[in-house]
């Protein structure tokens, strides 16, 4: 907050401008204990900078981890829908045309949380995120949309490349990823083209219900121009 910018060096001004009320009472009362009161002056000076730095310091670190809690998921490491929607938004208007967007569902997932519990579930989201990240390059922008919601999107690719990088985001051969509590398995809906996020994000859903409908563990989409 502004005052809170504003409040960190007011002890030091209130300490420095003690130093005009020394420098003036010693003009009036030669006699004045000039010397201890100085050093006394100068050793609250120095406690007032050095707490005005850790509290600066800690004001800091307090608005990183509110940063972070705003724009990543706990569980995951991806970015929070909302972060992901804003960080799109302006990588799509940098690279028109050049972007992919996909869509991921974990199969059956329902299932694994009512047989295995939550722990499982969480463990699933976990497994299923660092696949993706496996799976892509640092450049591209990962997002938990909620649930079992994930989405990436492919920046600065053609449409060759972003299937390449689709046919590598699912389990090898077809197979689960592996898991130590259930097999898992993904469907990927995707579309490579221009308009806005919310068209690409339309089309990948159709494309992701069209690979569920088609059996699920697989991935459908394409290009696009609108």
């Amino acid at each position: 907050m502004p005052w809170d910018r504003h409040a960190h060096p007011l002890p030091v001004v209130a300490v420095i401008a003690s130093y005009g009320v020394i420098a003036r009472v010693v003009l009036e009362l030669p006699f004045y204990p000039t010397g201890r009161v100085l050093v006394a002056d100068l050793l609250i000076t120095v406690v007032a900078l050095a707490r005005q730095f850790l509290a600066i310091g800690d004001q800091r670190a307090l608005a990183g981890a509110y940063r972070a809690l705003a724009t990543t998921d706990m569980l995951t490491g991806l970015a929070t829908r909302r972060h992901f929607i804003e960080t799109a938004e302006r990588l799509m208007a940098r690279y028109p045309g050049r972007c992919a967007l996909v869509l991921v569902d974990i199969d059956h997932f329902k299932m694994v949380n009512d047989l295995h519990g939550h722990r499982a579930r969480d463990d699933a989201l976990v497994s299923v995120a660092g696949h993706l990240r496996s799976a892509t390059r640092p450049t591209h922008l990962l997002g938990r949309y909620g649930g079992d919601e994930m989405v990436v999107l492919l920046v600065d690719v053609d449409v060759e490349a972003a299937a390449t990088i689709v046919g590598r985001s699912l389990p090898s051969n077809n197979e689960a990823i592996p898991e130590p509590d259930v097999p898992l398995s993904l469907s990927l809906g995707w579309v490579h083209g221009t308009g806005r996020l919310k068209d690409l994000t339309h089309a990948a859903d159709t494309a992701l219900y069209a690979a569920k409908s088609a059996g699920r563990a697989r991935a459908c989409g394409g290009s696009m121009v609108l």
